[in-house]
């Protein structure tokens, strides 16, 4: 029994639990394709645009020497004699900076040609030597060198000596995912009179995709087998003053740093990069090449007062690099759609030094998190209502979206946005869609079983209700009505069949139309028998249920009469009906064997309900109601007390009324205080007061001497003024016939 409800469980929710899991295994495919990483790169792209300032600052030991449009101005065209880059450094060694690295490649030694180029290429052979030795004075420098593939072998021969600069030992991983090169040849490294004095890095940075937007920096490059350190990661080295064998790699992890104090670790990914955190808001402290030189050589050579803006330069790292359009290759960036190479240096080391690491979110967690988000939904969504079914979704990826944007934001957490709401609105598209499905089967199965029991407008309700009815079964309030016609036997005896049918079909269309008109369900001929439900279908109300019921019964009333006259008028004999009604909670549904089954109600209720119909024979009326019923037509209708039985088939006394006419009858046919002394005379005959009953009831029968339920109460109640009941006598009738 255990095992059978699980597997109604999975086989209702099949599409939840498993169409997360095919999505997800979809995406493992293709995850690699380059539309997927272009709209994932975009969304990134934006949630770096429209960062808010959030506790971002330049870290204190970084400073930007920025060759600008004024240095060109001062010292001439690009590139600059080498002297001046020395001349820098001489007249820093005295402010004892930490590291002074150069962000210019410094690659090209140029030849002796002719006689007339004899002394420019003297002259530059004594600004490198001059360089040189600024550089050896100072050691503290760091060079740039490029390896990005595609360069052109250097017309040196055999391998270039890397001079002071040395590999990175200690890797774990895989070497040959890190970008790189495969002969040292190919490397556009500085001239070997600056290499042996100075250590260099290499700047090359990475373009994911086809946009070309630097997102990402290498730490290490590799040259052969070798891994060396980029620029960013020697600048670091010399400013921890950490030994390059000292430092360890892990590829897909970090690259850790020992320092004297803790360990820095830096993550990376498989091939060595780091994910770089930019900040718009961010303003890099940056000082003109050229004043840098002129307030140093003023202080040094004049002995005059740095100016108050000049910025202290001790033990902080100078980037000195190229900010003018036109010098180097700009690149886009998230926040930038031209930004020069020092830039991205300057951020990828802010993000080192202030720990201000971007973090990728695993994929496993988030995965799971995709997949636990859909089920959740997607099985707590089934079978709920369309506006329901659209709004969660869309409220959930708004969630989402926001989740991604805080965890960036506050938490330098990147989280993938487009796979996840991609597949997550596809799912729930798929969802819908099956739902539709299901929807419209569901309402062809609706109008296939209530097609030929309810009015259309009643259809109409039914199919666009948010809770359309549930076919296997489900207790509701309703209220049941029986009609009978009374002496069908003798009518049929009478008539030949032919005939008969005739009359009963316009006997039906006119009874049927009255439910239809009043909202109820038209539930089946039992024979010459009518019996409706109002509430099993659709329901407003338990009381306009009732109410409706009684006004469809009135109508039934008033059409059959009408029908009697016509058929008076055509010979034909007369119908004389009794309708009961009753109200309670049943079982609605489709009921009976797999072979066929009916759309029907059953419980207590039915039952008392067709027994009611049986009461109108004994009381020489037309309409009997229940006691239920009573409580929902005071002040409506006009109703009197038939009697307290107990009819065939029960042992519980209920107590049953006619009802005579609604309040809003353009014609009334009772009077109200006729009503009201029929009903005080019937209280006093329950308590025994046979008196006042007696002397109530005569004058109610003076005033319609016909009235059947009025003279059999008097004629009991004389009886009893002379023949007193026993003591334990309540006043209930027992009925031994239907």
């Amino acid at each position: 029994m255990e095992l059978n409800r699980v597997w109604k469980y999975l086989k209702k929710n099949s599409y939840g639990l498993l169409a997360p899991l095919a999505a997800l295994s979809l995406y493992a495919l293709f995850y690699e394709q380059a539309f997927i990483a272009r709209l994932e790169n975009i969304t990134v792209d934006w949630r770096f645009d429209n960062r808010p300032a959030l506790g971002s600052k330049v870290d204190p030991s970084l400073l930007l020497v920025n060759i600008d449009q004024a240095s060109l101005d001062r010292f001439g065209g690009w590139p600059w004699p080498r002297n001046y880059h020395g001349d820098l450094l001489y007249l820093l060694d005295p402010e004892q900076p930490s590291v002074v690295a150069f962000d210019i490649l410094f690659t090209d030694r140029r030849e002796e040609k002719r006689d007339r180029f004899l002394a420019a290429s003297v002259r530059e052979e004594q600004a490198n030597k001059f360089f040189a030795e600024s550089l050896r004075k100072n050691g503290k420098v760091v060079l740039s060198a490029f390896a990005q593939s595609g360069q052109s072998p250097q017309n040196r021969p055999g391998t270039i000596d890397f001079g002071k600069t040395q590999p990175l030992p200690q890797v774990k991983g895989n070497p040959e995912l890190v970008p790189g090169i495969e002969d040292s040849n190919l490397a556009l490294t500085p001239v070997a009179l600056l290499r042996y004095e100075s250590f260099f890095g290499f700047t090359d940075t990475v373009s994911v995709g086809s946009d070309s937007i630097r997102r990402k920096m290498p730490l290490i490059i590799r040259v052969g087998r070798d891994i060396y350190p980029s620029f960013v990661t020697q600048i670091l080295l010399r400013y921890l003053k950490i030994d390059p064998s000292a430092v360890r790699v892990e590829l897909g992890k970090a690259l850790i740093l020992p320092t004297e104090k803790k360990e820095i670790r830096i993550p990376i990914n498989e091939r060595g990069e780091l994910l770089l955190n930019y900040r718009p808001n961010l303003e890099f402290p940056s000082f003109s090449f050229a004043s840098t030189l002129q307030a140093l050589y003023e202080k040094q050579q004049q002995n005059k007062e740095l100016p108050p803006e000049f910025p202290l330069i001790k033990d902080r790292i100078l980037l000195v690099g190229a900010t003018v359009s036109g010098l180097m290759e700009l690149a886009s960036t998230p926040i930038s759609s031209s930004s020069p190479p020092v830039f991205t240096h300057f951020f990828a080391l802010n993000n080192i030094l202030q720990n201000d690491f971007l973090h990728v979110a695993p994929v496993g967690a988030t995965a799971l998190g995709f997949l636990l988000l859909c089920w959740i939904t997607l099985i707590g969504l089934h079978k709920k209502n369309i506006r329901i079914t659209l709004a969660v979704p869309f409220i959930t990826l708004g969630l989402y979206f926001g989740f991604c944007l805080y965890a960036f934001n506050y938490h330098n957490l990147l989280t993938p946005l487009v796979w996840p709401s991609l597949g997550f609105l596809i799912l729930h598209l798929g969802s819908f869609f099956i739902s539709w499905i299901d929807e419209l089967r569901s309402k062809q199965q609706i109008k296939s079983v209530f097609a030929s029991y309810i009015a259309p407008s009643v259809m109409n309700q039914l199919l666009n209700s948010e809770e359309n009815i549930k076919l296997g079964g489900v207790r509701k309030p309703v209220t049941i009505l029986f009609s009978d016609i009374r002496g069908f036997t003798s009518i049929s005896e009478a008539l030949g069949e032919e005939e008969l049918v005739v009359q009963l079909n316009e006997y039906f269309e006119q009874m049927v139309e009255c439910v239809n008109r009043y909202q109820g369900t038209l539930h089946k001929y039992i024979g010459d028998a009518v019996m409706a439900v109002w509430g099993d279908v659709v329901s407003s109300s338990p009381r306009d249920d009732a109410r409706n019921a009684v006004r469809c019964s009135l109508a039934m009333r008033e059409q059959l009469a009408l029908l009697n006259e016509r058929w008076k008028s055509e010979n034909r004999p007369a119908f004389n009906i009794g309708i009961g009604l009753n109200h309670g909670n049943v079982l609605v549904g489709n009921i009976g064997a797999s072979q066929r089954r009916e759309f029907t109600v059953i419980g207590d209720a039915v039952n008392l309900a067709s027994r009611l119909e049986g009461v109108t024979k004994q009381f020489h009326t037309d309409f009997v109601v229940g006691e239920t019923l009573q409580q929902f037509l005071k002040g409506e209708f006009l109703i009197r007390s038939v009697g307290v039985l107990v009819v065939k088939g029960k042992t519980k006394p209920v107590r049953a009324y006619e009802v005579l006419e609604a309040f809003d009858n353009p014609v009334r046919q009772w009077e109200d205080s006729w009503v009201s002394g029929y009903e005080e005379a019937f209280d006093a005959f329950l308590l025994r007061d046979f008196d006042k009953a007696t002397r109530l009831w005569e004058q109610c029968a003076a005033a319609r001497p016909e009235d059947f339920c009025t003279l059999e109460y008097l004629s009991e109640s004389r009886g009893f003024q002379q023949n007193p009941p026993p003591v334990d006598w309540d006043g209930v009738m027992t009925l031994n016939t239907k």
